[in-house]
């Protein structure tokens, strides 16, 4: 919601204003009265009400000014661009502001083409205040030179070569300005020139001189377009390279895409009727030119912006072209939305487009390459910043030394020597480690245990186990000394023999099932070997062993 506000003077040798705000959109009575300050004007219904005293000796401002809604550019700085279209003897200019949700349009104007050509025009435009922020103005497709070719990798970027090698045949009269770009092409590094003619560029220059050098570019208008697109229809899933096709009736535009690059396009002219021939012969001259010096496998289809009485047109055209044809929304290609897109392309949102005023800039002078007020803020800031690291440090330093002495008050009335506490800290760490390597080190018995009876005969009987593990830490005094190890695992079982049999077989068969077991192996390496006693009984005897294992291999 804005306010409308006119203001008149009851004497006009008072400085104090009578001010009259109506708010737009809201159904109340105009709010009238002497305001002589900015704090005492009421708000009805109103975002805001703006009144001023004018001072002495200052000329009175036309009333008139005031009647113009509020803007809210007014009150908040944000980044602006204005793009501006050529149209039919008129150029057109729209200044969009960047808002935190998305590009918005915050003003527009016109300027007729006279007798001074595109130069007056734009000064004319630039001292109404039509021309915020940076600002791009359009070249029409028809009027610009465009390509895309390879550049073999870790060359640099020559321009005025690429135009001698490429343009040098068709060069016209007065010469050429040109700038590339780097473009997203699979299998090489390409750039996009873009060249256009000079006597054209320097008018353009003139009409912008007074606009800071920095804030200011010539761009063919096929990149707006391309933005435009690229906003309404987004590529569908899985194409990489595709053709945009845009038409209003009588002429249109093919843009040859590839991710979000713009590699090539082709405007052409289509009487009603015979639409379907101009659009073919475009899309086959794109997939040509891709195929052979853009190195482009395939193209995977054409997106069609049109409205929907060209539906057949595009049922149509998949024939002749070879590619399927999808229609989607239409994208204006009057001046008013060129423009658009030229600001919006300034403001960052959509694919890069070559600068045709570089080549003509003078170059620039110490006093814009070097930001004076960004280094002078960044001074201040990196001082306060420095105050604030001293400030901090300094309370460090004293929480440091009041806990220092809080420690010291409290050894003190502990009575605890510090080379006491040195001691006692080395004996308990050294005791810690000690008892760490016992720790990881100790016989697993459960897993042990748990996995023995599968590496016995099954004759076997297992009468009984014992098992010894103890360490032997060494003393305080030599604490490099290593740690003794005292471990011995003795089993004792009973297997059935013939009274034939010199001794049971079962237990060679104990034995060597006892040095495959790793885990028994690994902590008991030693087998002092088996005692067998025999005990004779009727029918089978049976014998009795005792095999023992040591920690230590002799």
């Amino acid at each position: 919601m804005s306010t409308c506000a006119t203001a008149e003077r009851a004497d006009p040798a008072s400085p104090t204003w009578h001010i009259t705000c109506v708010p737009t959109g809201v159904s109340a009575e105009p709010v009238r009265g002497s305001f002589p300050d900015r704090g005492a004007i009421p708000a009805r219904g109103t975002v805001a009400a703006v009144a001023w005293r004018r001072p002495a000796g200052r000329p009175a401002r036309d009333p008139n000014e005031l009647k113009e809604p509020m803007r809210l550019s007014r009150c908040f700085r944000m980044k602006q661009a204005t793009g501006v279209a050529v149209g039919e003897g008129r150029l057109v200019a729209v200044t969009l502001g960047s808002m935190p949700a998305a590009a918005r349009e915050i003003g527009a104007d016109e300027q007729e083409i006279g007798e001074g050509g595109i130069a007056t025009a734009l000064a004319a435009l630039h001292e109404r205040g039509a021309l915020a922020g940076t600002v791009v103005v359009g070249l029409d497709p028809r009027s610009a030179f465009f390509m895309t070719r390879e550049r073999p990798a870790g060359a640099e970027l020559d321009v005025t070569q690429m135009v001698d090698s490429y343009f040098a045949a068709g060069r016209p009269e007065g010469g050429l300005v040109a700038d590339a770009v780097p473009v997203s092409v699979r299998g090489g590094n390409y750039v996009a020139l873009a060249a256009c003619r000079r006597v054209g560029a320097e008018q353009v220059q003139a009409g912008l001189s007074n606009v800071p050098h920095t804030r200011r570019a010539l761009e063919p208008t096929p990149f707006a377009v391309f933005r435009l697109a690229q906003r309404a229809a987004p590529a569908p899933s899985g194409w990489k390279a595709v053709i945009r096709v845009t038409f209003d009736g009588h002429q249109g535009l093919a843009l040859l895409q590839r991710g979000r690059s713009l590699l090539a396009w082709r405007p052409f002219s289509a009487a009603p009727g015979h639409e379907l021939d101009g659009i073919a012969e475009a899309v086959r001259g794109l997939v040509a030119h891709g195929r052979c010096d853009l190195r482009l496998t395939a193209v995977d289809g054409v997106l069609l912006h049109a409205s929907a009485n060209l539906a057949g047109v595009a049922a149509q055209a998949a024939g002749p072209c070879g590619l399927e044809i999808r229609l989607v929304a239409a994208v204006a290609t009057d001046p008013r939305s060129i423009a658009q897109g030229l600001a919006l392309g300034a403001l960052g949102g959509g694919a890069s487009a070559p600068d045709l005023l570089k080549q003509l800039r003078p170059p620039p002078t110490v006093r814009e390459i070097f930001p004076w007020v960004t280094a002078t803020l960044l001074t201040a800031a990196a001082l306060g910043a420095w105050q604030k690291i001293a400030a901090e440090t300094a309370s460090y330093d004293a929480r440091i030394r009041r806990a220092q002495t809080t420690l010291t008050s409290a050894m003190k009335a502990s009575r605890v020597k510090p080379s006491e506490l040195k001691v006692s800290m080395k004996a308990a760490t050294h005791e810690a480690a000690l008892a760490s390597r016992f720790i990881g080190g100790r016989v697993p018995w459960a897993a042990l245990l748990a996995e023995l009876p599968a590496h016995l005969p099954e004759s076997t009987v297992l009468i009984g186990i014992m098992g010894h593990d103890q360490c032997v830490l060494p003393s305080l005094d030599r604490p490099d000394e290593k740690v003794s190890l005292e471990r011995e695992l003795s089993l004792q079982g009973q297997v059935r023999m013939s009274r034939e049999a010199a001794a049971p077989a079962d237990v060679k068969e104990l034995l060597t099932g006892i040095t495959e077991f790793p885990l028994l192996v690994t902590n008991f390496p030693r087998v002092d070997g088996a005692e067998v006693t025999r005990h004779p009984q009727k029918g089978e005897d049976t014998a009795t062993f005792i095999v023992r294992c040591g920690a230590n291999r002799k």
